[in-house]
């Protein structure tokens, strides 16, 4: 459900007639809509590498980050027809809204927003000209204007483990300016209850990574984030509503 969220995150800056930027945008939620559809996976690799940029410097995305870094396994657990309501803007909420004259927004995001602008023009560019000498122009178009998803990289270092009863759990980790980004794929999890995913740095302190509502099939697929360095993180680890760990993998990274 959170790859079928992202298409609506991703998608209002641009018309598909690609007359509207990211520039032309800058209401208060702009910050807002980058920052989920990042979370979601919904920016290109060149606009994801912006972001990121900016993300290293502006202390308020970094901590909305680490907040929302659980809404993607949390919009997973909902169905198609859940997911398709919830897309759907309720108008007393869209006449309650504040205008937009009444925000004004930071110097650094004004110019993530012209950043992010700029490359969407250099695409439109390419994409023109491919256009002119392809018969099947109007396919890229659509397929191109629209935010698409990139064949998932590999992750810097990965690792999976599986437990006496065959639970079994497979992570992956990005080393990022503001900290890790984390992979997680279970199966065979628990079917009820709230579980969490834990990470243990090299002082043993223990940071949430993220969070969600076990689902009836027992699997599991997020991205969850923590501010502790790819470096100093040691361990991870699988837990019950209880606290009690289901799964402990070793992350260690440097030889003893």
């Amino acid at each position: 459900m959170s790859r079928l969220l992202c298409d609506s995150v991703a998608t209002p800056n641009t018309r598909r007639n690609g007359d509207r930027t990211v520039k032309e945008n800058t209401g208060a939620n702009d910050t807002h809509i980058l920052l989920g559809a990042y979370l979601l996976g919904g920016l290109h690799d060149s606009e994801r590498q912006i972001f990121e940029e900016h993300l290293a410097s502006c202390a308020q995305c970094q901590v909305e980050l680490h907040a929302t870094s659980t809404i993607p396994s949390i919009l997973n657990t909902l169905d198609t027809k859940e997911a398709h309501l919830a897309l759907i803007p309720e108008p007393e909420l869209i006449s309650a809204a504040p205008s937009q004259e009444s925000f004004q927004e930071p110097a650094g995001t004004i110019s993530l927003l012209s950043k992010l602008a700029s490359v969407r023009r250099r695409k439109r560019a390419a994409l023109g000209a491919i256009a002119f000498g392809s018969i099947a122009a109007s396919v890229v178009l659509g397929v191109f204007i629209a935010p698409i998803f990139a064949p998932e990289a590999r992750p810097d270092v990965s690792y999976s483990a599986v437990n006496d009863i065959g639970t079994q759990i497979n992570i992956g980790m990005n080393a990022k300016a503001w900290g890790t980004e984390v992979q997680f794929r279970g199966n065979k999890l628990p079917t009820s209850g709230l579980l969490s995913l834990w990470v243990i740095d090299s002082q043993g302190a223990a940071e949430k990574a993220g969070s969600w509502q076990a689902t009836t099939t027992g699997s599991t697929k997020l991205t969850g984030a923590t501010p502790t360095p790819l470096k100093e993180i040691r361990s991870l680890e699988l837990r019950d509503p209880e606290a009690k760990v289901l799964v402990k993998l070793d992350a260690r990274l440097s030889k003893d």
